[in-house]
């Protein structure tokens, strides 16, 4: 193929678009095509009626080497949650926060039922061992689950129920019986070396800023890719073009080859409220073992940014799908959150419903960390399915195809 030909690359997700700033700054050329009307793939923020509603709850944590490389927390005016989480455990809530962080609470989280004493010095002295160790270090030790490994380093029943479990579940969308601990190494070590963000914009600000570093014509919206072949691509359009590569980074079109994985699913409610139900930008769990919800997030409270003057954002996420009606799941979650928050509940207004039916890419045991991208017939296939579940897997995994094609047409 002529040396001017772009690697093109398919989807304007973060895996694609890392993909593509990576090979533009060697100086070769590229074009993304996207079939959506906007950058980002899952990692996407719904603009509803002056809310900005994310596709599901998604975080960004400032400890990611590649969100340190590419994003700057001052520029998209991220807010960051506070280091621990509010927990319901039954009756009342209470709050867990990170006592280094946040000395000022530090005797109340000491004295928390949560766990004992024991089970948060053995908690600190997790988080100490595991952010000295480099990512290779986290994704090599012995293989088990989480669930597993929280037995063996010794926690207590109550803090795995109260804390660990709906802690992780909600990042997870699993149970920690089915979570790798190498996944729970990395995302624990993640949160112990830095903060967890919400951009001021939604979490589409991320894609948007990597997007904004593509020119005209490196970066084609509303452009599907129809049929593909090492070489060329056709668009949906039937415009061919030509190409030094082809990448795909789409996780779930079977059309254009891509490899099928497991998917876990969430569903996420959002409410308007007059006032938050905690104070403080802090995650909600349900440590009580009982009820659908898995965890709440006031994210005005942690960017402005997500609701109008005067008014709140409250998300709400249920792992799975619900065979129920929208209209009963709705209720039925009010009914559950009143006996977290009350009555205030009924101020709240119900705004929407999200069911994602592919939100993270599931893998089994031994699968950790994968090879990061495959090649199929000349055609290379990136993005989280293929190294671990995160935004760092999906950065990290655009950088790597980037990586190895760079190599091949040097």
């Amino acid at each position: 193929m002529p040396d001017k030909s772009p690697v093109v690359i398919i989807g304007a997700g973060v895996a694609g678009l890392c993909c593509a700033l990576d090979v533009k700054a060697k100086g070769i050329p590229v074009c993304v095509l996207e079939k959506e009307a906007r950058p980002g793939g899952r990692v996407r923020t719904e603009d509803f009626e002056g809310f900005r509603l994310d596709r599901g709850f998604q975080v960004w944590l400032e400890a990611y080497p590649q969100c340190r490389k590419r994003l700057d927390p001052r520029k998209l005016q991220a807010g960051a949650f506070g280091s621990g989480a509010v927990i319901f455990d039954g009756k009342r809530l209470r709050l867990f926060a990170d006592p280094f962080r946040h000395p000022r609470q530090a005797l109340k989280s000491v004295c928390h039922p949560v766990g004992s004493l024991r089970d948060k010095v053995r908690m600190q002295i997790l988080r100490s061992r595991l952010t000295h160790r480099d990512m290779t270090q986290l994704f090599s030790g012995e293989e088990m689950s989480a669930m597993e490994y929280w037995q063996k380093e010794g926690f207590s029943s109550q803090m795995i129920q109260g804390f660990l479990s709906p802690f992780f579940r909600g990042i997870f969308l699993a149970e920690p019986e089915d979570v790798s601990r190498r996944m729970f190494d990395f995302v624990f070590s993640m949160f112990g070396q830095g903060k967890a963000y919400l951009p001021a914009g939604g979490i589409q600000a991320l894609p948007d800023a990597l997007a904004a570093e593509l020119h005209q014509g490196e970066l084609r919206l509303s452009t599907p890719a129809e049929h593909i072949q090492a070489h060329s691509v056709r668009t949906g359009s039937g415009e061919q073009i030509a190409a030094s590569a082809v990448v795909v980074t789409v996780p779930d079109d079977e059309s254009l080859g891509v490899p099928r994985r497991e998917s876990r699913s969430v569903s996420c409610l959002y409410f308007d409220a007059p006032k938050a139900p905690v104070q403080g930008p802090w995650l909600i769990l349900n440590g009580s073992g009982q009820g659908n919800v898995t965890q709440v997030s006031v994210n005005s409270s942690v960017a402005p940014g997500y609701a109008p003057a005067g008014r709140h954002l409250i998300s709400v996420s249920l792992n799975g799908l619900s065979e129920e009606g929208e209209s009963m799941r709705k209720e039925a979650v009010m009914t559950e959150l009143r006996q977290w928050f009350g009555s205030e509940v009924n101020e709240w207004r119900f705004l929407k419903e999200m069911e994602i039916a592919h939100a993270l890419p599931a893998f089994g045991e031994e699968e950790l960390p994968g090879p990061g991208w495959v090649e199929k017939q000349g055609i290379f296939y990136a993005g989280d399915g293929f190294l671990h579940p995160s935004l760092q897997g999906a950065m990290e995994s655009g950088s790597r195809v980037a990586a190895e094609l760079l190599k091949r047409l040097d």
